[in-house]
Parts: C-alpha cells; sequence; structure tokens
C-alpha cells in the first residue's frame, strides 16, 4: 500500500513546482514584452525624429510647385471671399445676424427645456459664408466678383511682372541696352535700324532667359520637397512594418507566458487522475483511501 506521506509530499512538490514554472513562464513572457515594446518606441523616435529633419525641406515643394503653375499659366484661381464680403454691407449685416441665431433647441443641458442653443462667434467663418452668400444669394443677383477673383492668367502675369521688376533683371537690362548703345555710337550706327532692332529684342530675350533660369530653380526646390516627402513616407512605412513586426513579437510573448503558465498548472492538476490510474492499475487502494488510511 503507498506511503501516504510519500504521496501528499509528491503532490506539494509537484504543486511547488508549477507555481515557480508558471511564474518564471510569465516572468519570461513580460520581458520579452517589455523588450519588444521599447523597440515599438525607438522605431517610433526614430521615424518621429527623421520626419522633423526632412520637414523644413518637404515644406518647399508645395509653393514651389504652384509657383512654378503660375509661371506657365496653370496656377490655380483664387477668389478673396473675404475682401468680397467686406465690400457688401448686406453679407456682413447677415454674418453678424447669424451669429446670434438659434441653431438648434436644447433636450437635456443647460436651461430650460427646449430652449433654442445659440453658438456665439457664429457657424462659419467670414469666407465660407462670403462665398455661401454668393452661391445662394450674389450670383443669382448677377454680382460681379471679378475685382475679388485671381485667374490662372493673372497668376502668371504677376509672376512675369515679378522677374522683370525685380533688381538683377533690371540691372542687366540696363547693362545690355547701354553696352549695345556704346557700340553703335563708337561705330557711327546710333541711329540705325539695326541698334533699333537690337534694344527692342533685347529685352525680351533676357526675360525669357531669367523666366527659364527661375523655372529651373523652382523645379530644383519642386524635386527636393519631393524627394524628402518621398523620403518620409518610405520611412513611415518602413517604421510602420518593424513596428508591426514588434507588436506581433510582443503579441507572442504574452500568449506563450498564458500557455506556459496554463501548462504548468495543467500538469498538477492531471496528478490526482495520474494517482487513481496507477493504483487502479496494480490494484492498490484508491486515492481517497491512501489519504483516509
Amino acid at each position: 500500500m503507498p506511503d501516504p506521506i510519500t504521496a501528499v509530499v509528491a503532490g506539494v512538490g509537484s504543486i511547488a513546482s508549477s507555481a515557480i514554472g508558471s511564474g518564471a513562464a510569465k516572468s519570461a513572457g513580460a520581458a520579452q514584452e517589455r523588450a519588444a515594446m521599447m523597440g515599438v518606441e525607438e522605431q517610433r523616435a526614430a521615424r518621429e525624429e527623421l520626419a522633423r529633419r526632412l520637414e523644413p525641406y518637404a515644406a518647399v515643394g508645395s509653393p514651389a510647385l504652384q509657383a512654378q503653375m503660375n509661371l506657365i499659366g496653370l496656377g490655380t484661381g483664387s477668389t478673396n471671399w473675404d475682401a468680397y464680403a467686406q465690400s457688401n454691407p448686406a453679407i456682413m449685416q447677415a454674418y453678424e445676424a447669424q451669429k446670434t441665431a438659434p441653431s438648434g433647441f436644447n433636450f437635456g443641458g443647460f436651461g430650460q427645456y427646449g430652449d433654442p442653443i445659440y453658438q456665439a462667434g457664429g457657424t462659419q467663418s467670414l469666407a465660407d459664408f462670403a462665398k455661401n452668400y454668393y452661391q445662394t444669394t450674389g450670383q443669382a443677383a448677377g454680382e460681379d466678383i471679378s475685382a475679388f477673383t485671381v485667374t490662372p492668367e493673372q497668376l502668371q502675369q504677376q509672376a512675369i511682372s515679378g522677374i522683370e521688376g525685380g533688381a538683377g533683371f533690371q540691372a542687366l537690362a540696363r547693362q545690355g541696352e547701354e553696352g549695345i548703345l556704346q557700340n553703335a555710337s563708337a561705330t557711327g550706327g546710333l541711329r540705325g535700324g539695326n541698334v533699333q532692332g537690337a534694344l527692342a529684342q533685347f529685352r525680351p530675350a533676357l526675360l525669357n532667359q531669367f523666366i527659364e533660369q527661375q523655372y529651373g530653380r523652382l523645379g530644383g526646390m519642386t524635386t527636393l520637397g519631393q524627394n524628402s516627402a518621398a523620403g518620409i513616407g518610405a520611412a513611415g512605412m518602413q517604421s510602420a512594418g518593424s513596428i508591426s513586426e514588434l507588436l506581433g513579437q510582443a503579441g507572442a510573448a504574452q500568449a506563450g507566458a498564458k500557455l506556459g503558465s496554463a501548462q504548468a498548472w495543467n500538469n498538477t492538476l492531471s496528478l490526482p487522475a495520474q494517482f487513481a490510474g496507477l493504483a487502479y492499475g496494480k490494484g492498490l487502494p484508491s486515492f481517497g483511501k491512501i489519504f483516509s488510511g
């Protein structure tokens, strides 16, 4: 007949071993999870630092591209809705009135049940309100907003005028024209047709050269912005992949710790059945009788 004390000692030892094994599995899993999450934080920090460093370069791309488009007549026209509103007393009066107009009714908030709700400051910006006003009222009344609208053609003319009025262009234009006149004076052909033709062609040719140079310079800035933005995007995608892998490792560590802990306790919980099977197989007293004497 098996010794009851031996059986008890074996059971207690198994329980202790299972507890230790369960704790070790949880500790190992927690350590792996912490390591993975630390990796995630490092990846995010590196991604954000790279984005911060490249942002100034990426930011120049959009205005440079817009300036390029303006220079070749493909700019986006726009309307100064604020100026349109401020020039029209009816719009301003309606805008001020909507600031105190009820936007709904109170059902359970502050005040009395069913009181109107007022939104101080209005629900729209002045520009949005003016645009909606024109589309619903001003356009039907035949209002002319051309004075507040800039077309692609006007943007192109502004860009070219800006180049032509620049100090660099003006200085080279004067030097070139003076050179033509001095050369003609030295050769006695100051009043000749060739001189007048050269003067007439010089400024347009110089302006065209400046326009091409400006377009090329803007193209360099556009490319810089594009490459920087692409670098930010590529770094983000790479970081996202690494973070996804690390999060998967953290999840696997959690799952492994739980499975390891469950397996350790499962081994202990199966002991009574093992004792019973052993006793039955050898014709010994049942497990309950071992402990009852």
